[in-house]
């Protein structure tokens, strides 16, 4: 990910030149005496992602003689890639009544009654604050006259070029390093940056030397952060979890360290994350024991046999294979944690019919694929609803009575929880980024 992010960058300044001979080149139309006007914006350059403040001038720039010039309104494109566009003020030189609006993309400016006219060197400026693009490049702010429909003479046109902001990362000075890294969101939690997982915005990064935090960076759109102008030293850069809702979890390391040598821009390793409590479809034992229940029951086929497949056990240790639905409901609403097995069967089942109800073609309930957050159970500390599934009744094989004391009671308990959240829909992995909070 961090090498096309390089190589796009390498493109990304070839295409500025190229852009910035272009507009230099390029002359728009040529207008009578004192009916030419010039276009200019000031600052001419942005970083990616920049916020700052622009001034748009329009001046009069005939070479004299003949009437002066009407300019009624003009109609200024915002180039794609610029948001956040907000207008400030709109001035004029000498003073004239103009107002200002934004519509789309465009900023139009229009003249009060009767302060249209323009002589050589009047001008009417628009300041306004956008966010300039994450992409580098040259970006045209197209800019079109116009004369009030009651006035006869020529239209104002331009002379020169259009106005050109270049946005390109800035350069470090010389013997100065870098860090860098990036977050994506790891869908399918295996540490990897796999084709079609999205990067994650707005995320929290530090930068340590020697232990103490010397500055903070968030995540750009496409999840990467930059640490500019070091100096050589051994630095720790450490993701910063949101403290707010959603819950947010780690699929790799959550820092990395680097001794930097002057000079150096060093690309660290990615770090992924996702988040959970997303609605996976879980429905709970109560669900399962009641009417609405009951009908989902109905209407999956196999549903008994499918759950006398299971290792189920009752309260005293024994098997339990379903008869009928009111057995069931009986043997739901009445599990217990004395034999930590049993609640543990309750909760097996409650998610074996679950997944059932989704293979039958109910909406609503869960895919077996789906990933879940399970602590203590797997490496990765996530796992899927079938993996899941399994064992949980390989465990109730193993053993079927776990009161207090018993040695395959603590684990018996990590997987009954894992199915109550799931059931509950606690802690299902989503499958979207969730937003990033940080509280103020």
């Amino acid at each position: 990910m961090k090498e096309r992010s390089k190589n796009k960058r390498i493109w990304a300044r070839i295409a500025i030149v190229a852009a910035l001979t272009l507009a230099t080149a390029f002359t728009v139309q040529a207008a009578p005496p004192n009916r030419a006007f010039s276009a200019a914006i000031v600052p001419t350059t942005a970083n990616p992602d920049q916020i700052q403040s622009y001034v748009l001038t329009i001046t009069n720039v005939g070479s004299g003689g003949g009437a002066s010039a009407n300019l009624g309104s003009a109609t200024i494109q915002i180039p794609t890639g610029f948001t956040a566009v907000s207008l400030t003020t709109v001035t004029a030189s000498p003073p004239k009544t103009w107002t200002g609006e934004i519509v789309g993309t465009e900023i139009r400016l229009s003249a009060g009654t009767g302060h249209d006219t323009f002589s050589n060197g009047d001008w009417v400026a628009v300041t306004f604050t956008a966010t300039a693009p994450h992409d580098e490049g040259a970006y045209e702010w197209t800019t079109a006259l116009h004369k009030n429909a009651n006035f006869h003479g020529p239209t104002p046109a331009l002379s020169g070029t259009q106005p050109v902001v270049t946005v390109d990362e800035p350069t470090p000075p010389d013997g100065k390093s870098s860090i860098s890294g990036a977050k994506f969101y790891d869908r399918n939690t295996n540490g990897l940056w796999d084709e079609g997982e999205p990067a994650i915005q707005g995320w929290k990064v530090r930068l340590l030397l020697d232990a103490v935090e010397v500055a903070v960076a968030f995540t750009d759109a496409d999840g990467d952060f930059r640490f500019q102008n070091l100096e050589a030293g051994a630095y720790r850069v450490e993701e910063v979890f949101p403290s707010a809702p959603p819950t947010w979890l780690p699929t790799t390391a959550t820092w990395f360290s680097q001794s930097l040598a002057a000079g150096e821009n060093y690309v660290g390793p990615n770090f992924g994350n996702v988040c959970i409590g997303c609605n996976g479809g879980g429905h709970t034992l109560g669900y399962w024991s009641n009417k609405n229940g009951q009908n989902s029951f109905n209407s999956i086929p196999g549903a008994l046999a499918a759950l006398s497949g299971l290792n189920l056990v009752k309260a005293d240790g024994t098997a339990f294979d379903p008869a009928s639905y009111a057995a069931l409901k009986t043997w739901l609403l009445n599990a217990t944690a004395t034999n930590m097995a049993y609640m543990l069967s309750a909760q097996l089942a409650a998610m074996k019919l679950n997944v059932l109800a989704d293979g039958a073609g109910l909406p609503g309930f869960v895919d077996g694929d789906a990933l879940v957050y399970a602590p203590g159970l797997l490496a990765t500390d996530f796992i899927s609803i079938s993996d899941l599934i399994a064992a949980a009744d390989a465990s109730l094989l193993a053993d079927g009575y776990t009161p207090a004391g018993d040695g395959n009671r603590s684990m018996q308990e990590k997987i009954k929880n894992a199915l109550d959240d799931a059931n509950n829909n606690k802690n299902f992995v989503c499958q979207v980024p969730c937003s990033v909070v940080y509280p103020l």
